[in-house]
């Protein structure tokens, strides 16, 4: 049975509280190249990282219908910049802390689709389950929507807001069984990967304030006294 690992992140902040909130997905599968992603054990001076390499296109499937926007495949490369700090474990579950960027950027127009910035307070996990976990109260995932995507968003007078979800599920783990160097690390490791993740959206500040003003015009005015 494959070892399996998922990588989590999670945010949550306060929505406007006259907008409603809908969320869109950011999805991919495993691109079918052996083990893309590697992580490098952490040697008790440079901590541990993480990296993506690929030689085949990721495509990342942004679905927008909750919002009436539309499902689009993008082309993408994906990289992966995270560091791995000393882990902890026992009984086979192990966890170490985690901070970095990912960046889906699209190949056709050369620009960046979304980054995610994990922040301090995110954990990378093993176990029969296990993620890079966070909530509202640590703030440890920021989404930043760009390049051709951000075109769809401002055209349709929306933006996504601070509650944001992702997950890089990771399998065919190798080498087997995970374990800890003698420094405390998670021992360095290659592994397929995916990744889900969604987002909240609301009307963008502009769009909300020219609704204001559409919303004012529509208002019967005074009527002028007539002498």
């Amino acid at each position: 049975m494959k070892s399996r690992c998922a990588l989590v992140a999670s945010i949550a902040g306060l929505a406007l509280a006259s907008a409603a909130n809908a969320a869109v997905t950011f999805t991919f599968r495993d691109p079918g190249s052996p083990r893309e992603v590697s992580y490098v054990q952490g040697n008790g001076v440079n901590p541990g990282t993480i990296t993506y390499s690929s030689p085949t296109a990721v495509e990342l499937v942004f679905n927008g219908a909750p919002e009436g926007l539309p499902v689009i495949t993008y082309q993408t490369t994906l990289t992966m910049n995270i560091t791995v700090g000393v882990g902890n474990g026992f009984g086979g579950l192990f966890a170490a802390p985690v901070s970095g960027t990912f960046t889906f950027r699209d190949n056709v127009s050369n620009q960046n689709v979304l980054t995610g910035t994990l922040l301090n307070g995110a954990l990378l996990t093993f176990g029969t389950t296990g993620g890079i976990a966070g909530t509202s109260s640590n703030n440890t995932l920021i989404y930043t929507v760009g390049g051709p995507l951000a075109t769809v968003f401002a055209s349709a007078g929306l933006t996504i807001t601070p509650k944001f979800d992702g997950a890089f599920s990771l399998s065919d783990i190798n080498p087997q069984p995970v374990a800890l160097t003698p420094d405390g690390y998670i021992a360095s490791f290659q592994a397929s990967a995916a990744f889900v993740g969604n987002a909240d959206v609301v009307p963008s500040a502009g769009s909300a304030a020219l609704a204001g003003v559409a919303a004012a015009v529509l208002l019967p005015g005074r009527k002028r006294r007539t002498a």
